[in-house]
This record gives C-alpha cells, sequence and structure tokens, in this order.
C-alpha cells in the first residue's frame, strides 16, 4: 500500500468501533517509536491491506495485524502487535503461551460484548 512501509506492522482495525478507537488511543502512547501503524478498516489504506490478504473488508470480524507479506487476525493479531509496545505494557505479547482455543474465546466475548456503532 503506497505510503505504508512494509517494515511496520499496522494493525488494521473497526474504525466505527468505539472500543477499538478507544484501544488505538492507548496503543498509540504505548508503542515504541515508529514501530507500530494503525489504518481504519474502512479507509482506502486499510480496505487494500486486507484485500491484499484476502480479506473482505466488508466483512471484518476481527482486528488484523499485518506486517510484510504476512496477516494475523483476532487473538493472534494482538500478541504480535504487543511486541511493538514499551515495556511493561510489551508483557501483553505473554498471552501467546495461553491455549489458542482460550485466547480466541476471549477475543470473540470481547468482540461480541463492545459498544456498538
Amino acid at each position: 500500500v503506497a505510503g505504508m512501509s512494509p517494515s511496520i506492522p499496522i494493525l488494521v482495525f473497526d474504525g466505527r468501533c468505539p472500543l477499538c478507537r478507544g484501544v488505538v488511543r492507548v496503543l498509540r502512547g504505548w508503542r515504541r517509536d515508529g514501530a507500530l501503524r494503525f489504518a481504519p478498516a474502512g479507509t482506502a489504506p486499510g480496505c487494500a491491506l486486507l484485500r491484499e490478504h484476502g480479506l473482505d473488508p466488508a466483512n471484518l470480524t476481527a482486528v488484523v495485524l499485518v506486517h510484510g507479506d504476512q496477516a494475523w487476525l483476532a487473538s493472534d493479531a494482538v500478541w504480535r502487535a504487543a511486541r511493538q509496545l514499551r515495556w511493561p505494557y510489551r508483557a501483553l505479547e505473554h498471552i501467546r503461551w495461553f491455549p489458542r482455543g482460550l485466547r480466541e474465546w476471549v477475543y470473540g466475548w470481547v468482540a461480541r460484548h463492545r459498544p456498538r456503532r
């Protein structure tokens, strides 16, 4: 995507979701300098990134972390994005050690109970 460096991970999120926007605001302050970028799914860059990875922007059901030619969804995106944060927040990456099924269940529960647009 033009203007977005493939060497910097990009978190694609639901820009219409109040919870998602709030989390991104917090993450902007916690990230290491230049280590993580953000793209709302409804924007041209966000849509392009999703399409490049075979995802439908109109049916986005989870946050997506794009880094180079790879993309991760939901809890996998969360712990990988946490690697780009400053300490102590970077410790969130340790959720990767929880069973994936449990991580996905928690992610899904939060997604189902988040504030609606």
